[in-house]
């Protein structure tokens, strides 16, 4: 098993007798529902099929790939150009010079709004952006001038982007970290930017190699950084995000955390001794972290997950782990799944008795799961509104996504 630190990068993979590319997601989701990229006669472009409450898909059959805000999706499509649907609020109304634009290298998005890089020579890269004006469609002139940006992360209602030279800007709703403190403007060092619910958090590598990390935006909630933290130079990576609290793994896979307790800001003693751990992810009140040797542990709020069951507690070989804003789903190496958490959210698969077999990968939105299996079925629970029951459109996803693209 291994972590991938670049999902968004399409990954080749290759033994003597087979070739495979690891595509950007299959299944995309918000708090609505899903849609799926479903196969056509074209390797690398795919079609779309939506369901749960979510705006139905267009007819298109050269996607790429898919970002979504709470209510409209963005698919950037093979030809450089970008389709928005959904409501027109909330980013399904692109600006009209962006609509003839086909140069499109990526997309976006948070809440309310989009943001896209487009341009056709490497060391010209131009942001633009559309939705919510408050919570970021709109880009600040001075921004719009960079010519560096790399990647542009999200909270809830803001955007950050990361340039070349190491630096970072920020924008849209101040109190979800739309406005970047003046000594973290003058960094350029900067080699990781995530965003959490209302806060940013970023990751240096100073020229002497030490690691440090940092954190802006409305810290009600998370708190500001623990100076033991602040002191660390072993930081190694940034893993995930409750809706108060940070994850980070050190230099020594040592898990550590920030926030409030109630939402995993506390790692248990047991856990933070661990030496061994891979990675982390998160529902929005428990983290569950997978080690080395297959076994996961969890912490936070017992009800949205972060009570492990004993049995899953004594399983050496969980390949994957994926989180609702409630559950958690761990997937075996031998193809079966198993839930724990809240029931409403996906902590509950009985239905699925006998189905959940042979399973390649799982999917997640903020209320329910998806799973694709190794002989084309694609399996939901959950809350049947937001994505849960994917009955009424089984004709068109069965053998259509493929778990030879993941």
């Amino acid at each position: 098993t291994w972590h991938d630190t670049q999902p968004e990068r399409l990954l080749e993979v290759r033994t003597g007798a087979q070739q495979i590319v690891l595509n950007v997601p299959n299944v995309m989701g918000n708090d609505r529902g899903f849609t799926a990229l479903t196969d056509t006669p074209v390797p690398g472009a795919y079609g779309l099929k939506s369901w749960g409450s979510i705006a139905a898909a267009p007819a298109l059959d050269d996607v790429v790939d898919l970002s979504v805000t709470n209510l409209a999706m963005a698919a950037r499509r093979s030809n450089g150009a970008i389709t928005c649907w959904g409501h027109p609020n909330y980013g399904a109304t692109m600006r009209p010079e962006d609509v003839v634009r086909r140069d499109f290298l990526k997309v976006r998005s948070n809440y309310e709004a989009f943001v896209a890089l487009y341009g056709t020579n490497p060391g010209d890269r131009y942001l633009t952006g559309w939705g919510v004006i408050a919570s970021g469609g709109q880009i600040p002139q001075y921004i719009l001038d960079l010519r560096d940006v790399d990647e542009i992360v999200a909270t809830l209602y803001a955007f950050a982007a990361l340039r070349s030279n190491g630096g970072m800007v920020a924008w849209g709703h101040p109190n979800y970290g739309g406005v970047m403190p003046p000594d973290l403007q003058i960094l350029d060092d900067v080699v990781e930017v995530q965003g959490g619910v209302r806060t940013f958090i970023g990751r240096r590598v100073t020229t002497d190699g030490r690691k440090k990390v940092f954190v802006w935006g409305d810290l009600s909630h998370v708190g500001s950084l623990p100076t033991d933290i602040a002191q660390r130079d072993d930081i190694e990576s940034i893993e995930a995000h409750t809706a108060a609290a940070h994850c980070l793994l050190t230099s020594q896979r040592k898990v550590i955390a920030f926030g409030g307790a109630a939402y995993g800001g506390v790692v248990p003693v047991e856990i933070a001794r661990l030496t061994d751990i891979v990675e982390v992810t998160a529902t929005s009140s428990a983290f569950c972290a997978r080690r080395s040797n297959g076994h996961v542990v969890a912490w936070g709020r017992a009800a949205e997950g972060g009570n492990l069951p004993a049995d899953i507690a004594k399983r050496a070989d969980v390949m994957q782990v994926s989180a609702t804003s409630a559950a958690f789903a761990a997937l075996f190496a031998d193809g079966s799944v198993r839930c724990w958490g809240s029931n409403s959210y996906g902590g509950y698969t009985t239905d699925l008795a006998g189905q959940l077999i042979n399973v390649r990968a799982i999917y997640a939105n903020y209320y329910a799961f998806t799973a694709l299996t190794h002989d084309g079925r694609v399996l939901t629970w959950g809350d049947s509104r937001y994505g849960g029951s994917s009955l009424s459109v089984q004709a068109d996803l069965v053998q259509k996504v493929r778990a030879q693209r993941i």
